[in-house]
């Protein structure tokens, strides 16, 4: 299963999907305040965790897809 991470134009950079995506053990994103967020590889393990980024997004910004 391949799984896609971007966010769309609500996106305020903020930092907190990044924060949360770190704080939680995955280390999939960087990023934070006032820099865009972006994953670290194409190969993510976001499929496995519970989507902490988008419950902790106030903008609603995040997009996960899986393949």
């Amino acid at each position: 299963m391949d799984t896609y991470w971007s966010t769309n134009g609500n996106c305020v950079k903020c930092g907190r999907c990044v924060k949360v995506c770190n704080e939680k053990g995955y280390g999939e994103l960087y990023g934070g305040r006032d820099k865009s967020p972006d994953t670290c590889n194409d190969n993510l393990c976001c499929h496995h965790c519970k989507q902490y980024c988008k419950d902790v997004c106030h903008y609603n910004a995040i997009e996960i897809s899986r393949w």
